[in-house]
C-alpha cells in the first residue's frame, strides 16, 4: 500500500505544470523526485522525503511526514514542492506578501482548527449619500466601531463614538517601553494579521494594512527549526529530532480533530479528543509534553473548557504575520478615516473618551446611552446605535438594558465565554536567548515566550501566560509576575540571564473595558450563537420574536441597536479582521435601514410597523 501510494505521487507530480512547481524544484530535481516515488517503498513516519533529491542548496529539507493517505501525501507536496498559489498571483519577479523571508513554502495556519473557507455571498454595499438627518452613537473605539463610524459618516451620517477608556484601539493596544532613544512599540493585545494569502477571498485587515496603509509584516513560524526550540521538565532543551517526530504526530492530532469535530456533538470538549487522540498514537513522555504544549498554547482557555465541534472554525488562509511598528498604526488609520488610497477620507472627529457607557435606554424617539463620566452621568440620544461592547462586558452585567435584551441576545450572551491571554513583554539590553527561533516553549509551567526579536522587534522577548495560569497570575502584582518570570529565566539561560531594561505586564481578564482577550464557544454553545449576538434589536417583545425566526433579517423602524465586535462574527470571530468586518456589516444595514424607513421616522411614526 505504502508503495502504490509513493506511485500514485510519482505520477500525480509527472502531471503538473512546470510554473506550478517551485523553482528550486523545476527540471533535475523533480524528475529525481518522481524516479525516487516510483522506487520508494518506505513512505511513513520514520522516512525523510524531499531532501535526498533536492539537496539543500535546491531548498530541500529533512523532514519526517508520517503520511498514511494520498491525500495527506499530495498536501505535502503541496507545501514542499509546488509554488504558492500567492506567487501565482504576483507579479512576475515580485516576493508575495505573506512569504517567508523570501521562501516560496507555503504553510497551513496552525493558530485555528481550519476549514476550508468558502467565499462569502455578496451583501449589498449601501452606495452613495443617506437621506439627511442620522445621528448614531458608536459605542467603543475599537476597530468595530471605528471602522463601522468611519463607514457611516462617508455615507453621510452624523456619528459620536463613546469610549468608556482614556484611549483608542480596544483589544489592539501597542504600548511603547523602554528607556528614551531605546523604545520599542509592543502589542500587549492583538498582534497579528491572521490569513495572509493573496488567494481570494483576501483577508480584509491583510489588504488595508499592507495595500492601503503600506505597512510591513513579520511572518512567525509554529513549526520546525526555526520556529520552537522546547524545553523539558527539567528546563534542558529537547533535541530537535524528537521534536520533528512529536510535530508530526502534533500534525496528525490536528488533522483528526477537525475531522472529528464536523461530527461531534456541542457537548464535547476539546481536551477529551485530544488525550484520547495522544493515547492511540502511544507517543513517548516527551513526545507527549510536546504535543501537549502546543494544544494549551493554542487557545486563550484550558482545553477542557472548548467544545471540540465550536473550535473548527473558518479562517483566511495563508500565515499570521506580526505588524511591524504595531497594530495600532491600523487603528491610527481608521480615526484618520482611511478606506482606500482611491477614496476621500472621512476623519471620526467626535471621539468622547472616559464616557463609560452605563444603560442603553430604547425610547420612542431612538436610543439613550447614559454614560458615566468621573462620577458624573450624561445622556445622549440618537437615531440608532451600534454597540461594540465586548462579551465580557456584555456577560458581566455592567451595562443596563432597558427595556432587557430579547431572550435570543440574552441566550448567546449567556452561551458564549471569554479567553485571557495575558502577556509580559520584555526589553533587553542584549539577546541571551537563541534569536532567530520563534518560540521558546517550556513543557510544563505558567508561560511560553514569543521571541518577538526575531520578528523584528529588536531586544523584546515576551512571556505569554498560559490559559490555566492567568486567574491566578490576576492577583498578582507586577512586580511578583516579573520575579516570577525571572526565575524560570534564569533556571533556563543561567548566567547569561540580565534583568530587563523595562517591561510591562496585562491584566485582561480584570480589565472593566474587556474583562477577557476574546471569545470562544464553549462546551454546550455552538457557532451560531455568535450569529444570535449580532442580530439587531427593536425593543419590542412581539417583533424581536420574529427576528429569532427571520435568522436577523427583520429591519423595520423600530430597529434601534446594532452590534459589531469580533463576537458577532461567526466566520471570524476572535479576530481583528472578524471585528473590522463586523462593523462594515452593521454599518451597511444601518444604511439600508435608514434609506427605507428615513421617512416614517422624520415624521413620528416611528411606533407604526
Amino acid at each position: 500500500m505504502i508503495g502504490a501510494l509513493a506511485k500514485e505521487l510519482g505520477w500525480l507530480l509527472s502531471k503538473v505544470a512546470p510554473e506550478a512547481v517551485a523553482p528550486e524544484w523545476r527540471g533535475a530535481a523533480l524528475e529525481r523526485l518522481i524516479r525516487e516515488c516510483a522506487a520508494c517503498s518506505l513512505l511513513g513516519r520514520r522516512q525523510h522525503h524531499y531532501a535526498a533529491a533536492a539537496g539543500k542548496q535546491a531548498g530541500g529539507r529533512n523532514t519526517a511526514h508520517g503520511m498514511r493517505t494520498l491525500c495527506a501525501i499530495v498536501r505535502c507536496a503541496q507545501d514542499d514542492v509546488f509554488a504558492p498559489l500567492d506567487a501565482l498571483c504576483s507579479d512576475a519577479g515580485e516576493n508575495p506578501a505573506g512569504s517567508c523571508d523570501g521562501s516560496r513554502r507555503r504553510r497551513r495556519p496552525r493558530k485555528r482548527i481550519h476549514s476550508v473557507r468558502q467565499a462569502p455571498p455578496l451583501e449589498q454595499r449601501f452606495e452613495g449619500k443617506l437621506p439627511a438627518g442620522l445621528r448614531v452613537i458608536v459605542v467603543g473605539a475599537g476597530v468595530a466601531g471605528l471602522k463601522a463610524a468611519v463607514e457611516l459618516q462617508r455615507a453621510g451620517a452624523e456619528v459620536v463614538v463613546l469610549e468608556g477608556s482614556e484611549r483608542l484601539g480596544g483589544r489592539i493596544c501597542t504600548q511603547v517601553i523602554g528607556p528614551k532613544g531605546r523604545e520599542r512599540p509592543v502589542d500587549l493585545g492583538a498582534t497579528f494579521v491572521c490569513g495572509t494569502s493573496r488567494v481570494p477571498p483576501v483577508n480584509p485587515i491583510f489588504r488595508f494594512a499592507v495595500d492601503e496603509l503600506g505597512l510591513s509584516l513579520a511572518p512567525k513560524r509554529r513549526e520546525g527549526p526555526r520556529a520552537n526550540t522546547f524545553y523539558d521538565r527539567s528546563l534542558r532543551p529537547i533535541p530537535q529530532a524528537e521534536v520533528d517526530e512529536a510535530e508530526e504526530m502534533y500534525a496528525e492530532i490536528l488533522d483528526a480533530i477537525m475531522e472529528e469535530g464536523e461530527r461531534a456533538s456541542a457537548d464535547e470538549p476539546m481536551a477529551s479528543a485530544v488525550a484520547r487522540l495522544i493515547s492511540e498514537r502511544k507517543l513517548s513522555p516527551v513526545q507527549g509534553d510536546i504535543v501537549n504544549s502546543y494544544m494549551s498554547d493554542l487557545y486563550a482557555t484550558t482545553m477542557d473548557k472548548i467544545s471540540l465541534k465550536g473550535a473548527i472554525a473558518y479562517g483566511y488562509d495563508g500565515l499570521h504575520e506580526l505588524v511591524r511598528g504595531g497594530y495600532q498604526q491600523v487603528v491610527d488609520a481608521l480615526v484618520q478615516g482611511v478606506t482606500s488610497k482611491a477614496e476621500p477620507r472621512f476623519p471620526v472627529t467626535d471621539i468622547r473618551f472616559k464616557h463609560y457607557v452605563k444603560i442603553v435606554r430604547l425610547t420612542d424617539t431612538g436610543v439613550d446611552c447614559v454614560t458615566d463620566v468621573d462620577g458624573d452621568q450624561r445622556t445622549l440620544n440618537a437615531d440608532c446605535a451600534v454597540l461594540t461592547f465586548p462579551l465580557g462586558v456584555l456577560k458581566s452585567g455592567d451595562v443596563e438594558f432597558s427595556p432587557e435584551l430579547p431572550r435570543f441576545k440574552r441566550e448567546a450572551i449567556e452561551a458564549l465565554d471569554m479567553g485571557t491571554e495575558n502577556r509580559v513583554a520584555m526589553l533587553f539590553e542584549k539577546v541571551f536567548w537563541p534569536e532567530d527561533v520563534h518560540f521558546l516553549r517550556p513543557v510544563l509551567g505558567r508561560y511560553t515566550f514569543a521571541n518577538l526579536h526575531a520578528l523584528g522587534v529588536d531586544r523584546v522577548l515576551c512571556a505569554w501566560i498560559r490559559p490555566e495560569a492567568v486567574p491566578q497570575l490576576e492577583t498578582w502584582s507586577k512586580e511578583e509576575i516579573m520575579a516570577d518570570v525571572e526565575r524560570l529565566l534564569k533556571c533556563m539561560f543561567n548566567e547569561a540571564y540580565e534583568a530587563p531594561l523595562a517591561y510591562e505586564v496585562t491584566y485582561w481578564l480584570s480589565n472593566k473595558f474587556s474583562y477577557g482577550s476574546y471569545s470562544f464557544v464553549p462546551v454546550g454553545a455552538t457557532q451560531e450563537d455568535f450569529d444570535r449576538l449580532a442580530w439587531p434589536v427593536c425593543g419590542v417583545p412581539d417583533l424581536d420574536e420574529q427576528q429569532a425566526v427571520c435568522k436577523g433579517q427583520l429591519l423595520n423602524a423600530k430597529t434601534r441597536l446594532f452590534f459589531a465586535g469580533e463576537a458577532t462574527h461567526k466566520e471570524d470571530a476572535y479576530t481583528v479582521h472578524g471585528a473590522y468586518e463586523s462593523g462594515s456589516r452593521e454599518a451597511n444595514r444601518i444604511c439600508h435601514w435608514w434609506s427605507k424607513n428615513h421617512q416614517q421616522l422624520r415624521q413620528g411614526l416611528g411606533d407604526k410597523v
